[in-house]
C-alpha cells in the first residue's frame, strides 16, 4: 500500500502496543483535518467514512467519533489531527455512532475470509437499482465481479467492455434469423449484467470517480 498511487491519504502503521501519536516519525501535519484509526482486520466502505465526516461537520462542538458495531463488534475512530495525543481512556470515551446499514466487518479466526468477501459483495447494491437489477442482474454480476477483481481491468474499462458487448448484441438482430435474434438478446442481457459489475469493482477497489459515473 505504501507504493499504491491510488492512495491520496497518508498511511501510518501502528503496532497495538504503540500510542497513535508516537507512531508518527515526523511532526504531525498542520492545519485542520481528521485521522482515521482502525485495525487492519476491519473492512468497511468509504460511505461509512463520509457519514462520519458529515456528522463531524454538522456538530462543530463534537468532531471526534467512534463507530462500533457491525460484525463481531468492529470499531474505528475519526479523530482531529490536533487531538491525536489523546490517551486511550479519552478515545474510548468518545461519542459512539452506529454504522447503521453501512458495511462494517471485522475478520476473526472464527469467521472465514470467504464469509467476509460474500458479505462485502452483498453490500454493493446501488440505491438507483431497479427491480430487474436488484432481483436478477445483481445475482449474476457478483459472480463476474469476483473474477474481475483479480484482473488488472479498471471499472472504466469494464464499462467500455459492457458497451461493446451491447453493440455486438444489437448488431446480431440485423442478421434477421431466429438464432441470431436469441444470441443478440442474450448478449444485450449480458451487457446489462456487466453494467452492474463496473460499479461493484469500483466500490470494492475504491475507484469511484465523477468521470466513471459520467462514462457509465
Amino acid at each position: 500500500l505504501f507504493n499504491d498511487k491510488q492512495l491520496t491519504a497518508r498511511v501510518v502503521w501502528v503496532p497495538h502496543t504503540t500510542p497513535v501519536a508516537e507512531a508518527f516519525a515526523e511532526p504531525l501535519p498542520s492545519g485542520e483535518g481528521h485521522c482515521l484509526v482502525f485495525s487492519c482486520d476491519t473492512l468497511f466502505r468509504p460511505a461509512l467514512v463520509q457519514m462520519l465526516e458529515e456528522n463531524a461537520g454538522q456538530q462543530e462542538e463534537e468532531k471526534s467519533w467512534q463507530v462500533q458495531g457491525g460484525t463481531n463488534n468492529a470499531a474505528l475512530f475519526l479523530v482531529p489531527l490536533t487531538q491525536l495525543q489523546k490517551e486511550k481512556e479519552e478515545v474510548d470515551g468518545l461519542k459512539t455512532l452506529s454504522p447503521g446499514e453501512h458495511f462494517f466487518y471485522r475478520l476473526t479466526a472464527q469467521r472465514s475470509l470467504a464469509n467476509a468477501e460474500r458479505n462485502l459483495l452483498f453490500a454493493l447494491e446501488n440505491p438507483h437499482d431497479g427491480l430487474v437489477d436488484t432481483y436478477l442482474n445483481r445475482k449474476f454480476s457478483r459472480l463476474l465481479t469476483r473474477f474481475f477483481l483479480y484482473t488488472p481491468l479498471t471499472p472504466n474499462q469494464i464499462t467500455v467492455l459492457s458497451f461493446l458487448t451491447g453493440l455486438i448484441g444489437a448488431s446480431c438482430f440485423l442478421l434477421g434469423s431466429y438464432a441470431w435474434a436469441v444470441t443478440g438478446a442474450l448478449l444485450l442481457q449480458f451487457s446489462t449484467v456487466m453494467d452492474c459489475v463496473d460499479g461493484e469493482v469500483a466500490r470494492v477497489k475504491m475507484l469511484e470517480s465523477p468521470f466513471g459515473e459520467w462514462l457509465d
